[in-house]
């Protein structure tokens, strides 16, 4: 115990002599994990990763393993949670209509979902609250299930990678609670989407530069902030993205603004990330790239699915022909992709043999 505490005092003086020591943070987070201070470690190794190199590809990859393996299992203690999810205001019960009672781990707990998030407090049997635990936003929540078992039911909760189960004294509240839950999770989407504008800011940790994220209606541009003219910018059509997720990181704040990481994930299966993105501005990117790719893929098979009804219904009348030039007509209308053309082209020559 004293070597690991020897060796944090070390790494611990040693970044304050150099804040931009980057490998401090990372072998720092190895001594708080032996010492059990699991949140620490988490907040180091995600210093290390917003702020490395390229050079430093083992160790990231390292950082990003061990980061997994911590928010699965390492973040188990209340203390843990209260750190996680702060509290940020007082609490009126009158000011809910939702709730659940439950176990979790040895505490009995009772859930109020207010109009931002869910409240967990400590409850005796009495329904007495002692103690105001943690706030979890809806938006932090990243899937809420409820899974019934033989006497009763649990609620298996996951929120910026801590996982929670808390078993229900009531199968059929657990159950409602959930659902309802799952709607105003829905429901707090489209809020997001005030006037935003159409570029965002962010940070390409590979090449260690900041960048400009615009949203058009063919795609999301990226450029770095250097480059004034846009010659170098990169266009990634929606037909070619296969999803984009904000990953909010409440360790990461900078002049009391939280922010996290964006990931583009392609259908080539690359992955272009970008950090150090506002929480407001990820979030709402995030909202709309998934609304025009799902605009973009209901086109697609709508207009794939007419094609295909006219031709079952006229087949004696037609030929696989007849419906490319269909399919070049919708083109040129603008309501399918070069791409998407391609594919109902090759689809009908395949007809012809």
């Amino acid at each position: 115990m004293e070597n690991y505490e020897d060796s944090l005092d070390d790494l611990e003086h040693a970044i304050r002599m150099d804040p931009e020591y980057v490998m401090g943070y990372y072998l720092k987070a190895f001594p708080l994990v032996q010492l059990k201070q699991y949140t620490e470690a988490v907040e180091s190794f995600k210093i290390f990763q917003e702020n490395a190199g390229p050079e430093y590809e083992r160790e990231l990859e390292i950082a990003r393993n061990n980061l997994k393996t911590l928010l699965k299992h390492g973040v188990n203690k209340f203390d843990d949670y209260k750190r996680i999810f702060p509290l940020k205001d007082q609490f009126d019960i009158t000011s809910t209509d939702l709730e659940v009672e439950g176990r979790l781990k040895d505490r009995i707990v009772k859930i109020y979902g207010q109009m931002n998030g869910l409240r967990f407090c400590d409850v005796d049997f009495l329904d007495k609250i002692k103690e105001d635990l943690f706030f979890i936003r809806y938006n932090q929540i990243d899937s809420i299930e409820f899974e019934k078992s033989v006497l009763s039911g649990k609620i298996l909760l996951n929120a910026e990678g801590a996982q929670f189960i808390i078993n229900c004294f009531s199968s059929r509240d657990g159950r409602s609670f959930v659902d309802r839950v799952q709607e105003r999770i829905s429901q707090t989407k489209p809020l997001l989407k005030t006037d935003k504008p159409s570029k965002f800011l962010g940070y390409n940790r590979k090449t260690r530069s900041e960048v400009e994220i615009s949203i058009s209606g063919d795609g999301i541009s990226i450029k770095n902030r250097e480059d004034t003219n846009g010659v170098h910018a990169q266009l990634f059509n929606y037909e070619d993205i296969e999803s984009v997720k904000f990953h909010e990181s409440l360790l990461n704040i900078h002049e009391g603004v939280q922010r996290g990481e964006l990931v583009i994930k392609l259908k080539n299966k690359s992955e272009i990330e970008m950090n150090k993105v506002d929480s407001t501005d990820g979030r709402y990117i995030e909202d709309v790239v998934q609304e025009k790719l799902f605009k973009v893929g209901t086109v697609f098979h709508e207009k794939l699915k007419s094609l295909s009804t006219e031709g079952s219904m006229i087949k004696h009348e037609t030929d696989p022909l007849d419906e490319i030039e269909k399919a070049k007509k919708l083109l040129d209308m603008g309501a399918i992709t070069e791409k998407q053309f391609e594919e109902i082209k090759n689809k009908c020559l395949k007809k012809l043999g």
